[in-house]
């Protein structure tokens, strides 16, 4: 990877701004810093054809690796490290294809976040409190590895992740927003896999299971219904604040 393309992107007048990366095959990380510019990174690759390009709209920008006409593109691997700022409110959406990631996006003034990847290994983390609520977080995968940390810190009001066969870990740790009234919806629907929530005692829960054909684990869940699980801290409030749904084929569930 020879060649090396500076990225710099100053933050434009929206009040929300949408983050739209695109990319092949890479090496990818991302993290939040307190700066003025929306975006700072550094692509490193081995041919011109692969260097992003950044385009603006009023509300968005835009960074883009143009991969077509490319042959057997899986092997013109990349490597980028990105850094956004935690000053401005954004919808960071990601599409990408097979690539190994790390992303921190604690901090991140996050109103959404959409990620649509190839096989992947992916991990993200969230350890700090998102300023924002996040109205949305929708994640699809071929059959990849993924794993999520703290992520009531994203502080998501409703989550969405679809995926092939594969091995993934959510950890909802993490703080809640201080409304009241706040409630976190997540859905899983996956296919053959290995799926392991962890989640904090203390965290009123519950977890719906829908055609599911997997074997389930989870002590510290009282199975109140055929298809309904609650830890003890949902069923002493009658209220949970995690209502986590999922659909699945043949695999695991782990509740710990």
């Amino acid at each position: 990877m020879a060649k090396h393309t500076v990225l710099k992107v100053e933050a434009g007048n929206a009040d929300v701004t949408n983050l739209n990366l695109r990319f092949g095959a890479a090496d990818f990380k991302l993290s939040s810093g307190d700066m003025a510019d929306l975006l700072h990174g550094d692509v490193y690759h081995s041919i011109v054809k692969l260097a992003p390009s950044v385009w603006t709209e009023p509300d968005g920008v835009f960074i883009a690796q143009d991969v077509a006409g490319l042959f057997n593109f899986q092997s013109w691997k990349t490597r980028w490290d990105l850094v956004v700022s935690n000053r401005h409110k954004m919808r960071l959406l990601i599409r990408a294809g097979a690539f190994d990631g790390q992303l921190d996006c604690g901090g991140l003034r996050l109103k959404e976040l959409a990620m649509k990847t190839g096989a992947a290994r992916v991990e993200t983390r969230f350890a700090v409190p998102n300023p924002e609520v996040m109205e949305k977080m929708h994640i699809t995968t071929a059959a990849s590895s993924f794993r999520m940390t703290s992520l009531m810190n994203a502080g998501f009001r409703n989550m969405v992740f679809e995926g092939g066969a594969g091995d993934y870990k959510f950890d909802f740790s993490g703080s809640l927003p201080e409304d009241p009234a706040f409630k976190a919806n997540a859905f899983f629907r996956v296919g053959f896999s290995a799926v392991e929530f962890r989640i904090p005692k203390d965290l009123p829960a519950q977890i719906n299971l829908r055609s599911v054909f997997a074997s389930v684990d989870a002590p510290a869940f009282t199975r109140t219904q055929p298809d309904l699980y609650r830890n003890n801290a949902g069923y002493r409030s009658n209220n949970p604040i995690l209502n986590i749904e999922i659909q699945m084929g043949m695999g695991s569930i782990t509740v710990v």
